[in-house]
């Protein structure tokens, strides 16, 4: 996980699709990007809605998030700007996450659900 720059909010490592990008191909850039790991994806947890997004400038969306189980290829972690701090978190030491998205996420993970599109 992550801690974000600009909120000091853990999340889970991601970010915006770049035209012609596939969900698959976003994540495996943003991780890469965001963390200096190589990673396949192993499999798509499910496809999850934030419909009331918001950022520190006041910019609000409905965002979609494709989230995937990856496996680590290579890499050492390295934040970058939009990071303060990763880390790797047992399931009972997850920190609060302020997105229902994510925490959806993470129950169907954790549960052994796949391929959930809501």
């Amino acid at each position: 996980m992550q801690r974000r720059s600009d909120n000091g909010n853990w999340s889970l490592v991601g970010g915006l699709m770049e035209l012609d990008e596939t969900f698959a191909e976003t994540a495996i850039r943003e991780v890469r990007e965001e963390t200096g790991l190589e990673v396949k994806l192993d499999y798509l947890v499910g496809v999850y809605h934030n419909r009331h997004a918001q950022w520190p400038n006041g910019d609000k969306a409905h965002v979609v998030c494709a989230v995937y189980k990856a496996s680590i290829l290579s890499g050492e972690p390295r934040i970058d700007d939009e990071s303060l701090e990763l880390r790797f978190f047992s399931k009972e030491d997850l920190p609060e996450l302020p997105s229902e998205d994510y925490r959806e996420a993470l129950r169907d993970y954790f549960q052994g659900i796949r391929n959930r599109v809501l």
